[in-house]
């Protein structure tokens, strides 16, 4: 009878090829958006991120329209959402905090604006929908944080990462609020010397240890290792930490489209 893995064998499938491409590649920013990109109508497809000082321009094409917006606060903030359209329309947003729950909304102004104070690290979503009319809108939020962590990493981790060293890929990105991330090892990144790319694929049963080693740990070098996954939470982490004599192993539970997009997990 083949033994059973307690860690689920679909979130070791990308790690080793996620560390390997990001062994030799620099980390881009994600830019704040301009304007409005479909489809945006469900919160999981929250179109973002919304960042201070940047309109965002949309349009409700119908009366079944509605637009979602994502922004990042890692930090208490004060903030000042206003929506702007045609003075024949009669549009209305809704603020919903980390827990997908309605966190504050404006329905009765035209324009509607609003401060909004908000206490609590996370991903905030923001949907736009119609009481009537349709067309274009030009929406504000300003007041979000432009800088701050927050502290959801196990036994010791970092929510930002070391420094990146000479290995010139920058910092590690600081992870959005709300995004639970455990870091075992050192929390500085160290830089290793990779000449060849490769690709580990194992599926159908249980980790194979020889696999790892013999194929992972002579090409990482010591490095650092990230594991994506969508649920669960650190059961890779001592286990590779052992078998790859790896510097730090960094689990990210990349559990909402907008954290799969984040800095932190490309």
């Amino acid at each position: 009878m083949q033994k059973t893995s307690s860690r689920p064998l679909t979130a070791a499938i990308p790690h080793w090829v996620l560390t390997l491409l990001l062994l030799g590649a620099g980390q881009g920013a994600f830019a704040c958006i301009s304007s409005e990109s479909e489809s945006n109508d469900a919160e999981s497809d929250a179109d973002g991120p919304v960042c201070s000082e940047q309109t965002v321009n949309g349009n409700i094409a119908n009366r079944r329209d509605q637009d979602w917006y994502y922004f990042n606060i890692n930090q208490a903030a004060s903030l000042n959402i206003s929506l702007d359209h045609a003075s024949g329309d009669d549009f209305d947003w809704h603020l919903y905090d980390p827990s997908q729950k309605l966190y504050s909304a404006e329905t009765g102004n035209r324009p509607e604006a609003a401060s909004v104070n908000v206490g609590g690290a996370g991903l905030y979503t923001l949907k736009i929908t119609r009481y009537s009319g349709t067309g274009y809108y030009a929406l504000d939020v300003d007041g979000i944080p432009s800088g701050g962590t927050s502290s959801s990493s196990s036994s010791g981790g970092s929510s930002s990462g070391g420094s990146g060293g000479g290995c010139s890929v920058g910092s590690r990105p600081s992870k959005p609020g709300g995004l639970t991330s455990y870091l075992s090892g050192s929390q500085a990144d160290v830089c290793v010397s990779q000449n060849d790319p490769g690709v580990l694929v194992m599926g159908g049963g249980s980790d194979v240890d020889d696999a790892f080693t013999r194929r992972v740990k002579p090409r990482i070098g010591g490095g650092d290792v990230v594991v994506l996954r969508t649920s669960g939470s650190d059961g890779y982490n001592d286990y590779l930490m052992g078998l790859l004599d790896a510097d730090s192993v960094e689990t990210l539970m990349v559990d909402w489209t907008q954290f799969a997009n984040s800095e932190k997990a490309t």
